[in-house]
């Protein structure tokens, strides 16, 4: 998996960090990262370019350019692009720019000196569109270096997935940023998904199964426009390894991969009835998946329907007749929490495993689905300023397990980790992770474990001694030669 540490400084300031440090304290307090790369330096030399004239080469599909670079003389660029044209402003790779394994020169092309390369989307490592030339937004001054536009410079974690199979809240760049921000001893950005639903309740939600599936949320949007995303957005996709397609659906993977939280938006045209049914399979049922294939299932695998029919394989993927159009103005927004053993069955089953099945079948925290529904409808209203939130937050859950306290005696963690740690510092660390601490009676602190922990991580006391030990350092405790008692 791939966090971007641009992305993490959405939720924790890494300013002044030492981001080759902070991989190396990662590893050893949180889960091993397979490698730390960096991304977009080799861009300094790509700046923007305005088209001045765009003509046809003799004989050829070539297109001879002049373009102003901000330098005493407009370059003279040979261009093979369809959709290169006079009036635009583009990336340019000035002669010295190396893109991995082509170095840019001046160099003639079917004898015409061409002094640069105007770059598209693929070839600048910005995503994958590589039919045409990337067509610069606004109108930014020629020889502006194109890192000033967006920040194509990035520093990207990659972690062994391994490493987290325990850990169902380090899926997402929100739970990573909690731990960078305990490991650094700075405050975890506040979440601010301020949303305004409405009272309206034109969906009708029936869960069938509370057992396999816990908790489904779910509200409707109006005008909605399907768009490119903007830059930042498909960049930061991009960074991660996951494609821009639209601004709705990439909506849906930024939540997922921010709060680690799958969702699914419907087109509300294809949800029949206005109905929503969460359901066991009919033994022998066929359902097929956006990805075409006809899936047969059975009554250990549940689906979401409409009035009429399923519309998605809970947990796992939609149907055809689910997606998002082009055309598409009302959505349906889907967040919910599976059973990870239903969801882990069918995947397994069905050979058919994505990144929201990665997700549910870690046991995701019951809580969250409500923090995703709304960070996506203020994402969209962003996105999309003429939208509308259109519904109540549709909301059945059934009952949510206890919460966890442990108590935890201090004498017990000096015990376990060989050193007196200041009770301040144990407080600070736990307090960093969002555990709530009580007062100090007789030694002991209760602390509640947030739901994120409790489902799958911290039962006992001794995971929390663990806490406070990987995020203290263990290398920071003094090696000692074991004590023996000799009778």
């Amino acid at each position: 998996m791939w966090i971007s540490c641009n992305w993490l400084s959405r939720h924790v300031d890494l300013s002044g960090v030492d981001l080759d440090d902070l991989g190396r304290r990662f590893t050893l307090a949180v889960a091993e990262l397979e490698g730390v790369e960096r991304v977009g330096g080799h861009l300094k030399t790509v700046v923007v370019g305005h088209v001045l004239s765009a003509e046809p080469m003799e004989g050829t599909k070539l297109r001879i350019c002049s373009v102003d670079t901000g330098d005493s003389e407009p370059r003279s660029i040979v261009c093979g692009a369809p959709n290169v044209a006079a009036g635009q402003r583009v990336p340019v790779a000035l002669p010295g720019t190396t893109m991995g394994d082509l170095t840019i020169a001046e160099r003639r092309v079917q004898g015409q000196l061409s002094q640069g390369m105007i770059a598209s989307e693929s070839e600048l490592g910005l995503g994958e569109d590589h039919s045409g030339i990337l067509v610069l937004d606004g109108a930014p001054a020629p020889g502006t270096s194109i890192t000033e536009l967006f920040p194509v410079e990035d520093t990207l974690f990659e972690i062994d997935n391994k490493s987290l199979t325990h850990r169902p809240d380090l899926w997402g760049h929100r739970g990573i940023a909690r731990e960078v921000a305990a490991l650094l001893d700075r405050p975890l950005r506040p979440l601010s998904h301020d949303v305004a639903f409405t009272d309206a309740r034109p969906l009708d939600i029936e869960v069938g199964d509370s057992k396999a599936c816990p908790r489904y949320t779910a509200f409707t949007m109006d005008d909605v426009s399907i768009a490119p995303s903007p830059r930042w957005m498909s960049l930061l996709l991009h960074r991660v390894g996951v494609r821009s397609i639209n601004n709705i659906v990439d909506a849906t993977n930024f939540v997922m991969l921010d709060l680690g939280n799958p969702l699914h938006a419907f087109d509300r045209r294809e949800v029949r009835g206005d109905a929503i049914r969460v359901r066991r399979a009919h033994s022998g049922e066929v359902f097929t998946t956006l990805d075409e294939a006809e899936r047969a299932l059975d009554g250990d695998d549940l689906l979401i329907c409409d009035g009429e029919r399923a519309v998605a394989l809970a947990g796992i993927m939609g149907g055809q007749n689910s997606g998002v159009a082009d055309d598409t103005t009302q959505i349906v927004l889907e967040a919910a929490t599976f059973d990870p053993s239903v969801v882990r069955f069918t995947s397994q089953k069905l050979g058919l495993r994505t990144d929201s099945s990665a997700r549910f079948e870690k046991s995701l925290d019951p809580r969250l689905p409500e923090e995703a529904a709304r960070a996506f409808a203020a994402l969209v209203l962003e996105l999309c300023p003429e939208a509308a939130v259109t519904s109540a937050l549709h909301d059945v859950a059934a009952d949510y397990p206890a919460p966890t306290t442990i108590e935890l005696r201090l004498e017990r963690v000096e015990r376990r980790l060989g050193m007196a740690l200041p009770e301040t510092r144990i407080r600070e660390i736990l307090t960093g992770l969002e555990f709530e601490l009580s007062d100090t009676v007789d030694g002991m602190i209760r602390v509640g474990v947030p739901t994120y922990r409790a489902t799958k991580d911290v039962a006992i006391e001794m995971d929390l001694i663990e806490e406070i030990g990987r995020v203290f350092g263990y290398d920071n405790i003094p090696a000692q030669p074991p004590s023996i008692t000799l009778g």
